[in-house]
């Protein structure tokens, strides 16, 4: 966006937008559960624990993961086509992901 000053009416002018809005940068924890689900495994079912694990995520508590996961449920299914799920058992909480 180009705005200049016009000082004889002391107003702000607006001289041009720019409509090239850069794409998003991809969120690296859907591209690690992109990697993760592939066509001879096209879904995953486990506790968070469980998925830090596999996805190598370090240190990460399992209900930081949880909420990360909430906020990315859009990009999975829209950018990766995985669709996020929870099921409740008498002793976990397990996550769902399946590649559609």
């Amino acid at each position: 966006m180009n705005v200049s000053f016009d000082k004889a009416n002391c107003i702000w002018n607006l001289d041009s937008v720019d409509n090239g809005m850069d794409e998003p940068a991809a969120d690296p924890l859907c591209v690690k559960i992109s990697v993760l689900l592939t066509e001879e495994n096209p879904s995953w079912q486990g506790t968070s624990s469980e998925l830090i694990v596999k996805l190598g995520l370090g240190d990460i508590p399992a209900n930081v993961l949880t909420r990360k996961l909430n906020v990315s449920v859009d990009e999975l299914l829209n950018n990766h086509n995985i669709m996020l799920r929870y099921k409740r058992t008498h002793t976990e909480r397990l996550i769902i992901l399946e590649r559609m």
